[in-house]
């Protein structure tokens, strides 16, 4: 199947914000949805002063997340270095981003507001760098359900659920090419709508 080059042209694609996840650390070594809570913080960040103040509502609003698990996300990502973390009596804390963690995997705050389960965004934010031809309207991965499941942490039971889930919302689809793997069968095609993800022309 040819795939045509899609160039920004869409004038959303020039105001659409987004939140930098860094491509090269190790999230498994962290909880699942720490990665999620990072940029729901991040997005608030001011670009000047790299420090933010959501409130715990807001972060719970935003995650569907309980306030005992946000807390120990935070306090987690503050022993990894991925965040700097001032209590503020009375009000809000303020969280600061060293520069380090500027050179980021990127999610738009379009995909971080989906109706879709915590950990099922968590679950995507973890694949996207599988995809290549990220800037078209559709990406592809060819990882297969053992690969998925060695880079984010998951059983492939899971990795099956959580496809399942997205390819119900219409987020992705799947299908055989007329390539074998090693052991003969074919091999799966995953592609993502980028577009209704929110992650077109990132």
């Amino acid at each position: 199947m040819k795939r045509k080059l899609y160039f920004v042209e869409h004038k959303k694609l020039f105001t659409m914000k987004h939140t930098e996840i860094p491509q090269n650390f190790d999230w498994t070594k962290l909880e699942w949805c720490d990665q999620l809570i990072f940029a729901q913080i991040k997005r608030f960040m001011n670009k000047d002063t790299r420090t933010c103040y959501p409130s715990m509502q807001t972060l719970k609003e935003r995650t569907g997340l309980s306030t005992t698990f946000i807390k120990d996300a935070v306090h987690r990502l503050e022993e990894f270095g991925l965040i700097q973390v001032t209590k503020r009596k009375g009000t809000s804390n303020m969280y600061y981003f060293p520069p380090e963690t500027d050179q980021f995997e990127m999610f738009s705050d379009e995909f971080l507001d989906m109706d879709l389960p915590a950990k099922v965004k968590e679950y995507y934010m973890k694949i996207q760098k599988t995809l290549y031809d990220k800037d078209q309207e559709v990406a592809i991965t060819h990882y297969n359900d053992s690969q998925l499941a060695e880079l984010t942490g998951l059983s492939k039971p899971t990795v099956k659920k959580y496809n399942h889930i997205l390819e119900d919302s219409g987020y992705m689809t799947t299908s055989l090419t007329t390539y074998k793997d090693a052991a003969g069968f074919a091999i799966r095609e995953m592609s993502f709508d980028m577009q209704k993800l929110g992650q077109f022309g990132l």
